[in-house]
């Protein structure tokens, strides 16, 4: 029977635009919001929660489809990730996508 190495899996199919700090917290089982805005303003942006928030359990290629799908609904939208591990009460926050820019996050 093969071993599966969660830490192979990741690197072999998670996307260029990835972060390693991210990829640890999909393995680890951290809960993943996806949000989308149209305009950012400083102190005053209003996000939109894009789906459920959801654990993606070691797969990347799930996140980066669902927030390619986001993309493609509000294509002229900002998209951010807010990420948390519960177990130690943090939070990281990650812009994915900028309009403006959208060589940031190309598939």
């Amino acid at each position: 029977m093969a071993h599966y190495d969660r830490e192979t899996a990741y690197t072999a199919e998670a996307p260029a635009w990835m972060p390693p700090q991210l990829g640890e917290c999909i393995r680890k089982g951290c809960f993943v919001c996806i949000e989308h805005t149209a305009a950012m303003r400083l102190g005053c942006t209003h996000w939109e929660q894009w789906g459920d928030i959801r654990r993606y359990d070691g797969d990347v290629r799930a996140l980066d489809r669902e927030i390619e799908t986001c993309k493609e609904s509000h294509g002229d939208h900002h998209i951010r990730l807010n990420v948390e591990d519960l177990g130690f009460h943090s939070r990281m926050t990650l812009f994915v996508y900028n309009p403006s820019r959208p060589a940031l996050h190309a598939a």
